[in-house]
Order: C-alpha cells, then sequence, then structure tokens
C-alpha cells in the first residue's frame, strides 16, 4: 500500500513458466468441481490424496514459511445435517505433494474447546468449533484466531471474544486473551484510548474486518456482536493486537453500535466523520493509513445495507477520508471498459468479498454477496484500486450474478475461472499470486459451500526487469528515488517519470541500466527545492496537495516496456511536518515544511498525556530522527515547539 518514503517488493520466482500472455489467469490447484462436498478425514496425521476438506465458508485459513495451507473450523454441510454445521478440524495442504492431512482436531461436529490455563500452551488445548472469526500469521510463522460463533448446545449460537495461538513446531494451542462462554462476560475492556494494556480486549464478535501491518500485529475493525454494555449490534471499533507484548489496544472509534457512516466532502479528511458500525468489509494497512472498503452497516429501512464506500483512516491524524463510491444503501456498480481504469467506475455495492493488498500499493477485491450494475446476488467480478489516483479498474470475472466456475484443467488454463463467492479467504504469495478458496458461491455446476482452491496471476507478476526494490524518500527538499533490480538482461534503462496528480506523469531523468543477471542498485535524486520555495505561489508545481509521485518506465532493447509501481512522497505543508513511518517500530523521523531553526523542544506525551520523551537543541535542519525503541505500542502526540512556531502530529508505535 501508499507509503511517505515507500518501498516494494517483488520477487518473481517462477519467469521461466510465467509469461505476459499467462497474466490475469486462474490456476485450479485443488478441491472439487462441486459444491457441498463431504470431508473426507482419512487418518489422523496421515496425508493422503484422497482426503478432503468439507466444502466450507467462515473457516480460519493460514500459510506456514513453506507456504502450505492450513485450515480451521468453519460452517459445512455433512452426512447428518446437510443444511449446515460447525466444525473443530485442522487441516493442511501440502502444496508439494498437493495432498491433505487432518493434523488435529475433531471430526465431529459443534465440539466444544478445551482451554487449559490462559497463557499456557498444552497439547491437550484445543479451540471449540467455530465459524467466521479472524486470523492471521505473524512474523514468527505462528497463527492466531480471534473472535467468532461457536456452538454451545445443539440449538444455541455464541458470539466469542477468545484469542488463541497455535504453534506448527509444538502442535500446541494457547488461549491467549478473552473469556471462556457460560462462564464469563463476553463484554470488551477499552481501558484508555490508545494506550496498551495486558486487561484490555475487545467485546465478543463475529464478521470482523482484519489484516496485519509489517510487525505482524493484528488490526481489528467491527463485525458484529457486543462492546461495553448489554445488548448486541454492528460496531465501529479499531483495535490492534501486539504479538510480542500480547496486548491489545484500542485505536478508534466508538463503544456505541449500529452507527450511520458519517460523511464529509469526498477526498477531504474529517475529524467528525467516519465509516460508523459495519460487518464483513475489507481492511488494509500501510505505513500511513488503512484502507477500508465496504460491508454491510445496519440498514435503516428495507434491504441489505450493503456498501461500495472506501475510506482511508490517516494513522499521524486521527482522521478519516472518505475517498470513493455511494452514500447511499445497495448502489449497482459501474463497470466502464474491462482493464480501463476511470474516476467514474465503482464496484456494485457488497459484503464480504475476497480481498489482497499487492505491492504496487493497490487493492483488489474479488466478488462478495452485493449487487452488479443491474442486480443482486453472489458475485464473481474482481476488481483493482489504486491508492494513489483513487481509480477503480474492472480487471477480469462477470458483471452478472450467475458466476459459475470453469474447472478445465488443474494448474493454469486460460479457460480456467473461479466461481464467484463470498465469505471464503484469500492471501497473497511469495510470487505475487493472489489465492483464494472455500467459501459460498458457485462451482462449475451448482450453488453452496465450497472446498476449492485458486490462485490469480495479476499482470504486475510480469516485468522486463525484476523489480525487486523501489524507494522514494523526502530529504531536505530533494525527492531521493533509489531501486534495487537484477536479470537486466537484454535490458537498456529506467525513465523517471514525475506527477502531481497520480495520473498524468512527465519524464524527469533516466538511468541506463548495468547489464547482466546479478542485483544491481540504482539512485535517481529529483530537486523539488525551487518548486517547493513557491508552494503557496500561483506557479506552485504543487496543485491541490503537498504530494509528488513517482513511476518507473523500465524499457527493454526491443522497445518494449512496462511501468513500475506508483510511490507517493509527501511533502510537509508550510507550517508543518509529516511523520515516517507511522506506525513505526525503532524510530521515526519529523520532516519539516521549511528549515528548523534555533532552539527546538521537542515534546513526545502518550495517550493519557503523561510525557515520555523531551529533547531540547539548537538545530538548523528540516528533519529530525528519534528513536522509539524504548516506547511501548501505543499512540502517542508529538510536539514541536520553536522560536516562532508550534507543530503537532500522531504517532502510532508498533512493536
Amino acid at each position: 500500500m501508499k507509503l511517505i518514503c515507500t518501498f516494494s517488493f517483488l520477487l518473481v520466482l517462477f519467469t521461466g513458466i510465467v509469461g505476459y500472455s499467462q497474466t490475469n489467469q486462474w490456476a485450479w490447484v485443488t478441491g472439487d468441481s462441486t459444491a457441498n462436498a463431504l470431508a473426507i478425514h482419512g487418518q489422523l496425521s496421515i496425508s493422503s490424496p484422497s482426503n478432503k476438506p468439507a466444502g466450507k465458508f467462515g473457516a480460519h485459513y493460514w500459510r506456514d514459511k513453506m507456504g502450505n495451507i492450513w485450515l480451521f473450523g468453519g460452517k459445512e454441510s455433512t452426512a447428518v445435517y446437510p443444511y449446515a454445521n460447525y466444525r473443530s478440524d485442522l487441516w493442511k495442504f501440502n502444496i508439494s505433494t498437493n495432498n491433505w492431512t487432518w493434523v488435529k482436531g475433531d471430526s465431529a461436529i459443534r465440539v466444544q474447546g478445551v482451554y487449559g490455563v490462559k497463557g499456557v500452551a498444552s497439547i491437550t488445548n484445543k479451540p471449540g468449533a467455530r465459524v467466521s472469526g479472524n486470523y492471521w500469521t505473524d512474523t514468527a510463522g505462528k497463527f492466531w484466531m480471534f473472535g467468532g460463533l461457536i456452538p454451545e448446545t445443539s440449538s444455541l449460537l455464541s458470539i466469542v471474544n477468545e484469542l488463541w495461538e497455535y504453534d506448527t513446531s509444538t502442535d500446541m494451542w494457547t488461549w491467549v486473551s478473552g473469556n471462556r462462554p457460560g462462564f464469563y462476560s463476553q463484554l470488551g475492556v477499552y481501558g484508555t484510548r490508545g494506550v496498551p494494556s495486558p486487561a484490555n480486549y475487545p467485546g465478543a464478535r463475529s464478521n470482523s474486518s482484519s489484516c496485519v501491518d509489517k510487525a505482524g500485529n493484528l488490526w481489528l475493525y467491527g463485525g458484529n456482536g457486543i462492546t461495553t454494555g448489554v445488548g448486541s449490534g454492528y460496531l465501529s471499533d479499531l483495535w490492534m493486537f501486539n504479538t510480542s507484548t500480547r496486548e491489545w489496544t484500542w485505536i478508534a472509534g466508538d463503544t456505541l453500535t449500529n452507527l450511520q457512516p458519517l460523511y464529509a466532502a469526498k477526498g477531504t479528511p474529517c475529524s467528525n466523520c467516519y465509516p460508523g458500525s459495519r460487518q464483513y468489509s475489507t481492511i488494509a494497512i500501510d505505513s500511513n493509513y488503512l484502507w477500508l472498503f465496504a460491508g454491510e452497516v445496519h440498514p435503516r429501512s428495507t434491504g441489505y445495507g450493503r456498501k461500495n464506500d472506501i475510506w482511508k483512516y490517516d494513522l499521524s491524524n486521527d482522521q478519516w477520508t472518505w475517498l470513493k463510491g455511494d452514500t447511499s444503501m445497495d448502489a449497482f456498480g459501474n463497470y466502464g471498459s474491462l482493464k480501463q481504469s476511470s474516476i467514474t467506475n465503482n464496484p456494485g455495492s457488497r459484503a464480504a468479498a475476497e480481498s489482497w493488498a499487492d505491492s504496487y500499493g493497490n487493492l483488489w477485491i474479488f466478488g462478495g454477496l452485493g449487487f452488479t450494475a443491474t442486480s443482486g446476488g453472489t458475485l464473481g467480478d474482481m476488481w483493482k484500486f489504486n491508492t494513489i489516483s483513487s481509480e477503480w479498474t474492472w480487471m477480469s470475472g462477470d458483471s452478472i450474478i450467475l458466476n459459475y466456475g470453469i474447472f478445465q484443467s488443474k494448474g493454469l488454463s486460460p479457460n480456467n475461472k473461479a466461481g464467484g463467492r463470498g465469505v471464503g479467504c484469500s492471501f497473497v504469495d511469495q510470487n505475487g499470486f493472489f489465492w483464494m478458496g472455500g467459501g459460498q458461491g458457485f462451482a462449475s455446476t451448482n450453488y453452496g459451500r465450497l472446498n476449492d482452491f485458486w490462485y490469480y496471476i495479476p499482470e504486475y507478476s510480469v516485468m522486463p526487469v525484476h523489480l525487486v526494490k523501489f524507494v522514494g524518500c523526502l530529504n531536505n527538499m530533494h525527492a531521493q528515488l533509489s531501486w534495487i533490480a537484477n536479470n537486466e538482461l537484454q535490458f537498456s534503462h529506467f525513465e523517471i517519470e514525475r506527477s502531481t496528480n497520480s495520473r498524468e506523469f512527465t519524464k524527469v531523468g533516466s538511468v541506463n541500466s548495468k547489464g547482466g543477471s546479478g542485483k544491481h542498485e540504482y539512485r535517481y535524486d529529483d530537486d523539488v527545492n525551487g518548486e517547493w520555495a513557491i508552494v503557496n505561489g500561483q506557479n506552485s508545481l504543487f496543485t491541490t496537495n503537498h504530494s509528488l509521485f513517482y513511476r518507473l518506465k523500465m524499457i527493454d532493447n526491443n522497445g518494449k516496456y512496462a511501468y513500475s509501481n506508483i510511490i507517493e512522497i509527501k511533502f510537509p505543508s508550510k507550517n508543518g511536518f509529516t511523520v515516517y513511518p507511522n506506525p513505526a517500530t525503532t524510530s521515526v523521523q519529523l520532516q519539516f515544511g521549511k528549515i528548523i531553526s534555533g532552539t527546538v523542544s521537542l515534546i513526545i506525551t502518550d495517550a493519557i498525556g503523561k510525557t515520555v520523551f523531551t529533547k531540547t537543541t539548537d538545530v538548523k535542519a528540516s528533519n529530525l530522527i528519534i528513536s522509539t525503541k524504548n516506547f511501548l505500542a501505543g499512540i502517542y502526540c508529538i510536539k514541536v515547539i520553536g522560536d516562532n512556531d508550534t507543530f503537532t502530529q500522531q504517532l502510532v508505535v508498533s512493536k
């Protein structure tokens, strides 16, 4: 996603196999071509080509360091209960053998959990059957699972706020946080906003949205559940769980339920606007913003209450910005032309879509339960949102609601097509390919619960040169660009292009290729100091914002070319400063809109107003670097006091 001093990694390992003609194609990897398949568990811990999990939705999915797929629980059909039931079985799919293994848990349905002692791993611990919780893998490769719906009896379902951890190396579960159903209150403990605490935890919920930051921490938004009071409803609270300290932090949002979205002018940051309470949304996070798309709000009248709006939350100043989409519910889409971006394009309203954040700063979605241009149902369309230009592109799939899959052959095929679905799983692998599996949707001939897995090759995966990293930083009013590339055989040169609006680009420089198959580093400095000096003047390079956008045009010897991702370099306003990175882990850089001279006082306070850092110095510089190694995770206020100016910004520290 978009960064101030941004980087993106793209490792294309299958270039000898994957060519330009194979981009925007689906590969069928495993699973059945019919819906509502029953599970074949086989023997516990024994891999077999005949083993397979059932068709299910709302299951929990992970990828381990070897790229293998793991899944737990979910709602599925069984031979005894053909309509629905709940599992607690843990499965592993080996990508080398293409075989499934029933690893742990129960083949029976509606099994209760064994909790043990909170915080203590045990071979006898196990989560009970559940559906529609949150799941993620941390940087150490451990699996995490939060919340969802569990069956307490044969007829009773309860929402929970349990947090579990699974270690594949020890084969043990740990009940980490939250409360056992039927024994304790499922209400949340919010504490002080921005302040982490071992006593904090969200209230019980299901269908909430989650994503993971670069430190492996969970970010959680909304869902359907409870906060601090009696009764349940749609939620609007934003949380972060730190996997190192094992503490929750309430970041933003309200403890009230069923709040409707509050809109301001489109594209304008607002301290009083917000997406409101919703479930089944899509969220992603980068070093500056948390992004939120669509989902289901609490309906005020007839209809489902599904949305197609997209928002960004600025981590530095606690402000939401409504970027695109409709203020109404259940809006139809505007597809435009296939693979052609446009400011007027919009996906139809939807909930429970699959999603990916690519290394080029784009947000992708597939399907969900919602609306095409003319009708409502289960969707099978693929869209790309450019977070720089705020434009949608309809990339592939159907603009109708009957989206049956085409299972021509295992592996890549131009005729393969994943069926439309919602409430499945999605992740990006080490090649930049998009994986998707399970959910409720269309198989080849019928509709129901799915157990198929696919990957999709987006068009950025194949380029004339392997771009490993592209970085842009601001340093004393110079835009410093650097990148790393390899496999530059038959490659000519890079052209550097600049834009003020992320759409119209102008060439500002050129760098020749170093050639060969090895890895090479490059750098280009764009001096914008002269334009910056008249930023508020009529001839300013900056127009409606204080950002510049850059991309690389990568040109082969034969004249063929491709573009890199677009990166944004955000310049501070004339009377302010930017904070990068945000969230920060070990250090943060403050970049000022003008040279700070004389005596400068720097004061950093935590969320309850306690001063955690002070510094007074005589400087003459446009940036300052501060170590945050000793800061606890949470929200801080940075105040810089100069001889004639005082500036403030918010900082999020994530460990």
